[in-house]
Order: C-alpha cells, then sequence, then structure tokens
C-alpha cells in the first residue's frame, strides 16, 4: 500500500499520481459543499458527491472538512480514503456500498462513526486509526468480509 501520509488534498490514481487537486475537485463539480450557508461550505461534504472519475481512485480530504455527510460516498468508486486532521464526523451511511474501498486512514481527530458508515464494503481490507473514537453506531462494519488488519 502507498504511504498516504502528507500527501495534499485531491484524488489520487491507486499508484499515487494525483489526478485533481482539491480545487479541480470543486471547480468540476465533482464534489459540492452544502448550500445552507458560508460556514457549512467550509466545513461539511455535501451528499451525492460521489461521482469522482475515472474509478478506482483514492480521495485525501482537505483539513477544513469536519464531517461528511450522510451517503454522500454511497456506491462510489474509490478505492482509498485518508481522512486528514480537522475531520470529526462521519455520518450515518458515509461510504456505504463503496464496494471497490480497500482501505482507510482515519484522522487523529475522529471522534464519531455513524451507523452502517462502512457497511457492505466488500473489498475494505485496511484500517488505520490514529486517535480513540468515543462513539461507533451500529452495523458499520458488517459485511465487510475481507476485512483483514484494523490498527
Amino acid at each position: 500500500m502507498i504511504k498516504w501520509k502528507n500527501k495534499e488534498p485531491g484524488y489520487y490514481t491507486p499508484e499515487g499520481e494525483l489526478i485533481w487537486t482539491w480545487s479541480q475537485l470543486k471547480e468540476k463539480r465533482m464534489i459540492a459543499f452544502d448550500e445552507y450557508g458560508e460556514m457549512y461550505k467550509k466545513e461539511i461534504w455535501f451528499k451525492h458527491a460521489y461521482f469522482l472519475e475515472p474509478n478506482g481512485g483514492i480521495l485525501v480530504f482537505a483539513s477544513n472538512v469536519k464531517y461528511v455527510m450522510k451517503d454522500a460516498f454511497k456506491h462510489s468508486h474509490i478505492t482509498g480514503i485518508v481522512l486528514n486532521e480537522g475531520l470529526k464526523e462521519l455520518w450515518d451511511r458515509a461510504f456505504c456500498e463503496a464496494q471497490e474501498l480497500e482501505f482507510v486512514v482515519f484522522s487523529s481527530t475522529i471522534e464519531s462513526i455513524g451507523r452502517s458508515a462502512f457497511r457492505s464494503c466488500y473489498n475494505l481490507k485496511n484500517i488505520e486509526i490514529k486517535s480513540p473514537i468515543t462513539q461507533i453506531e451500529g452495523l458499520t462494519f458488517k459485511y465487510c468480509h475481507s476485512l483483514e488488519t484494523i490498527t
């Protein structure tokens, strides 16, 4: 597995080549922020943000994202996720049924993982958690049959 520590926020190939920077992702409307106000635009990842192309990339979050909203990446084709410092919560079903997802690297600031956040991520093999998470809701890793390591 490629080392993802200190990578610039953006979208990468599985081999580690930067495809789109965070700014380019926003420009291409591949991701969108919540429309409820300026504060939310800076902090909350908007649902229906899963139209990332090309398929099979690694998403590295920017530090200004505090929450990943429910269903944000449901059914996405991403293969890896790096949740950078600053991210606090994954809401319900945030990455549910992302069937190509193989690894997740959590930030040390994560506090809560919502219900079914990674449910049915059949290819999820590795999880790296850097902090004591205070809350993990039910069914979070249900049907993650390939899960090999949690560190």
